[in-house]
């Protein structure tokens, strides 16, 4: 029996959340190299975490090389998506992350070419509300991450409502 990360976790559904981005960490895309998500905020750009910029050591990192746009399951090939991949050609840290600590974690990366928007892929809304909403209402967080500590990432899109907590 797993630890569970999160209980409610489910299958995200198709076109559910276009804005949704995996990135490829190889030269050339391909099903073992895929491992963070980000948004799309832009026909060229998309924020993620700034520990999503390389995995592996310092002295061999394999840096996000591909944006994965309108995927739902990246091992599956009947899923109802229509993936196409873009080359990442800049990425933007945060000047004050470091890896060892949880602050600060923001990265902005630029793809080569415009992403062609579709059903499957549009950019994210952004909340221009400067208000916090309360601690007691909810949030969907999305992604391809483990739902066990036992478990490999998912290789389906994941949905989760989380409970927001207060900025205080």
């Amino acid at each position: 029996m797993g630890y569970y990360l999160f209980p409610n976790v489910a299958d995200a559904e198709p076109l559910e959340f276009p804005h949704m981005v995996l990135l490829g960490y190889s030269e050339k895309p391909d099903i073992n190299s895929w491992a963070c998500g980000g948004s799309l905020i832009s026909k060229r750009f998309v924020p993620t975490a700034a520990s999503c910029e390389h995995l592996g050591n310092k002295d061999e990192p394999r840096f996000a090389n591909w944006a994965r746009v309108g995927e739902l399951d990246y091992i599956s090939e009947t899923d109802h998506a229509s993936p196409k991949d873009y080359k990442i050609i800049q990425r933007i840290i945060h000047p004050n992350y470091k890896s060892t600590s949880l602050y600060h974690d923001i990265a902005l990366f630029r793809l080569e070419r415009d992403v062609d928007f579709s059903p499957y892929v549009r950019s994210i809304c952004l909340n221009t509300n400067n208000k916090l909403k309360p601690s007691n209402s909810y949030e969907m967080a999305t992604g391809w991450g483990k739902t066990d500590v036992a478990l490999l990432p998912s290789s389906h899109l994941l949905k989760v409502s989380m409970n927001t907590i207060s900025a205080e």
